[in-house]
C-alpha cells in the first residue's frame, strides 16, 4: 500500500521533487539513512532512481514491490515533504 497523501505540505523544491529519492536524502535523511541499510528499502530507492523523471508509474511501482517496514517510514517522510510532488497531479 502506498502511503504518499495528498495533504503533505510543500516543502521540496522543484528540482528536489522531479527526483524523488535525492528528495528523500535531503528532507528526510534518518529514514533514508535508515533505508540504505535496508536491503529491501534500498533496493526499492534503486528502482525509483531508475525511473525517468515524471514516470509516476515506476515510481508507484517500486515503492510497492520494496515495501517493508523502512519503505514505509522513508515513504511517510517523502509524502509529509512531498517529495513525490508529481504524484499527487490528480489526487483531489
Amino acid at each position: 500500500m502506498l502511503l504518499l497523501s495528498p495533504f503533505a505540505s510543500s516543502y521540496a523544491s522543484p528540482a528536489l521533487k522531479s527526483d524523488p529519492a535525492k528528495c528523500m536524502e535531503q528532507y528526510c535523511p534518518k529514514e533514508y539513512e535508515q533505508c540504505m541499510q535496508d536491503f529491501t528499502c534500498s533496493s526499492g530507492i534503486k528502482c525509483i532512481e531508475s525511473c525517468k523523471s515524471g514516470d509516476t508509474s515506476c515510481t508507484k511501482q517500486c515503492v510497492s514491490k520494496f515495501l517493508d517496514d523502512a519503505t514505509r517510514q522513508v515513504d511517510q517522510c517523502a509524502s509529509k515533504n512531498k517529495c513525490y510532488a508529481s504524484l499527487h497531479a490528480g489526487d483531489a
